[in-house]
């Protein structure tokens, strides 16, 4: 569905910051600066001037910081294939029907809840336990015309 050579690696925030950039200019739009915001909002270990340029030194980069910084979304997959009723996912982090989920595209997000979840070969997940794993869910009404680049992403229960 996507071009894998034009973008960072796939789950990355860089990933999603090219997706939206390169879905922008595809669609003759500029760049809004306020998706930023919306990449704020997922786990990331900050993000430096080296985000936003490519190929830049060392000095760029954020060794300072091991872990997430506190951020309100989790990328749980990349959309791999869609039908009539089932989003395919390449699961990255664990999430569960039932969580509140966003689709990230480069045409806007959507945000609904999946109530159920089946493996490749139909049968009932509890759960998708991450990285290496396929999970379908039901497709939600609204989605755009094209899942070019899109993520999948779980709304982080509030640490109230």
């Amino acid at each position: 569905m996507h071009t894998p050579e034009l973008l960072a690696p796939a789950g990355t925030a860089e990933h999603l910051e090219t997706a939206f950039a390169y879905g922008a200019d595809a669609e003759g739009k500029s760049f809004d600066i306020n998706l930023m915001n919306q990449l704020e909002a997922l786990s990331n270990r900050g993000y430096t001037e080296g985000f936003l340029r490519r190929h830049v030194s060392q000095e760029y980069q954020n060794y300072e910081q091991g872990s997430s910084l506190n951020g309100t979304q989790q990328v749980v997959g990349t959309i791999t294939d869609v039908d009539d009723r089932w989003l395919t996912i390449d699961v990255k982090n664990k999430f569960a029907p039932g969580d509140s989920l966003e689709l990230i595209t480069s045409a806007g997000n959507l945000r609904f809840s999946a109530e159920t979840m089946e493996d490749h070969n139909g049968e009932t997940m509890g759960y998708a336990p991450g990285s290496g794993h396929i999970a379908r869910i039901p497709k939600p009404d609204s989605l755009p015309d094209s899942l070019d680049f899109s993520y999948l992403t779980r709304i982080l229960p509030s640490s109230t």
